[in-house]
């Protein structure tokens, strides 16, 4: 990977992430922090942090705080921070943060707090703080870009009836006050995965666009899993 300087058209040094310390390194996604800080690559989601040098660009692993959270024994000090899926990143009171779905295999609690499907990590650091609790569906996808309305996390969940949220798009405050706003069902089965329905707010956070087959509790209305649409859902009305 390269970390690239559009406005100054400066290229950095190329680094490879394939030692990373994982038996298995491939790169599912790399990403830049919003304040330009950091570079996160996530391998199975197993997000790992380098810094950024403001100056040549280089990266270099990021050592997180010894002793913070982890899953499946990883080491912090390789700059891996708590399991993330579908994972998406914002500014909260000047810090990089990455809000993500929980996974299976990591600790159900940390410093005595239960985990919930939604999680917040700081980069910088590795403090793990959980915005939702409860009898909780499966969280999917998650999307921060909300950026004229700073502080949400827009989530998706899988259809698994008699939990909290099944089939649903909400938003969370980012803050840890455990705040939603629930907003619709998606109708959709999330399979096959175009069908997922990657909910997406606009900017303004005021309408958000999702994919779904509408064909879960649809009665006589219900479409093809096999031809997703579109949808807008406006909260401004």
């Amino acid at each position: 990977m390269v970390v690239v300087d559009m406005i100054n058209n400066k290229v950095g040094p190329v680094f490879s992430a394939s030692n990373c310390g994982l038996s298995n390194c491939t790169v599912d996604w790399v990403s830049v922090s919003p304040t330009g800080k950091f570079a996160v690559v996530s391998t199975h989601d197993q997000p790992h942090v380098y810094d950024i040098n403001p100056n040549t660009l280089a990266l270099s692993t990021h050592p997180e705080p010894a002793g913070t959270p982890e899953c499946q024994g990883k080491n912090p000090s390789g700059g891996f921070i708590f399991d993330l899926g579908h994972a998406d990143m914002t500014i909260e009171n000047g810090d990089d943060v990455i809000v993500g779905q929980n996974r299976s295999w990591c600790p159900g609690t940390v410093n005595g707090a239960t985990m919930g499907q939604v999680i917040k990590v700081r980069l910088k650091d590795n403090v793990v703080t959980s915005l939702t609790k409860g009898n909780e569906a499966q969280a999917h996808h998650i999307s921060l870009r909300s950026y004229d309305r700073p502080g949400w996390a827009y989530v998706t969940y899988y259809n698994i009836p008699g939990k909290l949220y099944s089939n649903e798009v909400i938003a969370v405050k980012i803050d840890g006050s455990g705040q939603v706003e629930r907003f619709t069902h998606t109708h959709s089965t999330a399979a096959p995965y175009r069908n997922e329905e990657h909910a997406v707010p606009s900017r303004d956070g005021m309408r958000i666009i999702f994919a779904s087959g509408w064909d879960v509790s649809c009665g006589n209305g219900c479409g093809s899993s096999s031809n997703p649409q579109a949808y807008v859902v406006d909260a401004r009305k």
